[in-house]
């Protein structure tokens, strides 16, 4: 029996590998990796209830390592998918922030189950008859797998755990290789920056805040790109041009909003100097 099972899960690794997980997936390429896995897990629990499991072995073998496999692989697209719906579309830097975000709540994930965690790396024995045998599901074990109680046939108390331990380590892996690749890119875009503007000798003297209604200021009024430009991306390459160091735009602005009297003095005060410089020259 334990043949067909392993017969089955190869099958699904050969049809895994045409999504290529080891390349960027589109929302579709996910949305296939989650139907392959569910078509995997129905034959698999096809198979268990037609046929059964001959022994404890047997058994604990399916439920440690058959199962959670294929249903690791299903958790893993299906956390993908939630990450790439939100993932965010601003610039490179913003991304990798948002991303390197998703890292840390896995391993937080992880970290708090750190007994059970171990257990799974460990490939410990000895609470396996307790962990993998299906008659041994108490009420307790629910918060592992909250719907075994209603599939008790096909379930016991940490296989989904164990698949979800591998689910997350598997987001961990695909997040820090999309990182990785969103740092090349940053390092290329910064080299080209720096490129075409030279090292730049200027210095802003101003506020940071003063900064910011800039920035806004030439978004809104359509003067780049006519206003189809992300701030966060203009606040970034003008910080590079004027040396700018931890410019948080957008708190910036929430500062600029909650201004008692004038909220935009910055902007006054450049056109109150450029008409003062016209008037003196015409003067002159």
């Amino acid at each position: 029996m334990i043949r067909a099972f392993e017969n089955i899960l190869e099958q699904f690794k050969k049809d895994i590998n045409f999504i290529a997980i080891s390349q960027a997936m589109s929302l579709l390429d996910i949305e296939k990796g989650m139907k392959i896995s569910i078509t995997c897990i129905h034959d698999l629990r096809e198979v268990v209830l037609r046929d059964g499991l001959s022994s404890t072995e047997e058994e604990i073998y399916f439920f440690k390592y058959i199962k959670p496999n294929v249903m690791g692989y299903f958790l893993f697209f299906y956390y993908l998918q939630q990450i790439e719906n939100v993932r965010p579309k601003g610039t490179l830097s913003s991304i990798s922030k948002y991303l390197q975000n998703k890292i840390e709540e896995s391993e937080r994930f992880l970290h708090n189950r750190n007994g059970y965690y171990y257990y799974y790396k460990s490939d410990d024995t000895q609470h396996d008859e307790q962990y993998f045998i299906r008659c041994n599901l108490r009420p307790k074990d629910y918060c592992h797998h909250p719907y075994s109680m209603l599939d008790s046939n096909f379930a016991t108390s940490h296989d989904y755990l164990f698949a979800d331990f591998k689910a997350h380590e598997m987001v961990i892996d695909y997040l820090t290789t999309e990182i990785n690749k969103l740092e090349i890119l940053l390092n290329n875009q910064q080299f080209t920056f720096e490129k075409a503007i030279g090292k730049t000798r200027y210095d802003w003297t101003d506020k940071k805040i003063a900064a910011a209604e800039l920035i806004y200021a030439l978004v809104e009024s359509g003067s780049i790109n006519h206003g189809n430009v992300d701030v966060n991306a203009l606040a970034e390459d003008i910080s590079k041009l004027f040396n700018i160091d931890d410019l948080e735009i957008y708190r910036s602005y929430v500062d600029i909003k909650n201004r008692k009297k004038n909220p935009v003095p910055f902007l006054d005060r450049l056109r109150e100097n450029l008409v003062k410089r016209i008037d003196k020259d015409f003067n002159d």
